[in-house]
């Protein structure tokens, strides 16, 4: 069953509280929220500041994680959806892109899926989730780097990264719109702290914007876009 953990129309008079930022860069905020609070205020107040929000981990029954970027781009509706069961995630994702809703990031485990969608005025055809798998991060990019290029000359386009375990799994759409104005990069960094914040400035500050984030033990992976 679909769970809507939070959808958000946003209007200039809605009462915002200030939610606690755990780490900021130059143009980015990364926020830890309790899993079992109520974000929609929190995240509202991001947004009306000029952030948006770009990219999510989730811990069930622990915590959300949300990457925000500095923007000028007007977002009128979110939704942070979460499905228990992975044999339902295909109609559930497929229902929200009908509608013009689009994944920008998802956190999945073995047993569930939580997707950060943005409303678009795109349409949107189809999506798929490709995996690649290795102990080693020069091979992972490698291997990513090839599943990119072959759905990218599909016209998908990557949208959303999930780190777990030795696995990294990538979640692409279809939009021949988005995918005409697009340059993308993904990095894998090692879960230090340090690297990923580092590189966070330093492609922000090169014009580039994070497009999801996948955190597991052992690395981080980010996809950039120009």
């Amino acid at each position: 069953m679909r769970k809507i953990v939070t959808v958000i129309l946003l209007l200039s008079s809605a009462a915002l509280v200030i939610g606690q930022t755990a780490i900021q860069g130059e143009g980015w905020r990364l926020n830890a929220y309790p899993y079992a609070e109520d974000i929609q205020e929190l995240v509202n107040r991001e947004i009306q500041d000029g952030y948006v929000p770009a990219g999510l981990h989730v811990v069930p029954g622990e915590s959300i994680m949300v990457l925000f970027h500095e923007s000028d781009q007007e977002i009128d509706q979110w939704a942070l959806v979460a499905i228990d069961s992975l044999d339902r995630v295909n109609a559930e994702v497929s229902g929200f892109l009908q509608e013009g809703w689009l994944p920008v990031d998802f956190s999945m485990t073995g047993e569930d899926m939580h997707v950060l969608f943005l409303k678009t005025d795109y349409e949107f055809t189809s999506w798929r989730i490709v995996t690649a798998t290795s102990d080693s991060d020069e091979a992972l990019l490698s291997i990513i780097g090839d599943v990119t290029k072959t759905q990218f000359d599909e016209d998908r386009i990557l949208f959303g990264v999930n780190a777990l375990g030795n696995q990294v799994h990538l979640l692409f759409v279809d939009s021949d719109t988005l995918l005409a104005n697009s340059q993308m990069a993904v990095q894998v960094y090692p879960n230090d702290g340090e690297a990923f914040y580092n590189a966070l400035n330093e492609h922000l500050a090169a014009g580039a914007v994070p497009g999801g984030f996948a955190l597991s033990q052992d690395r981080v992976v980010i996809p950039f876009f120009r």
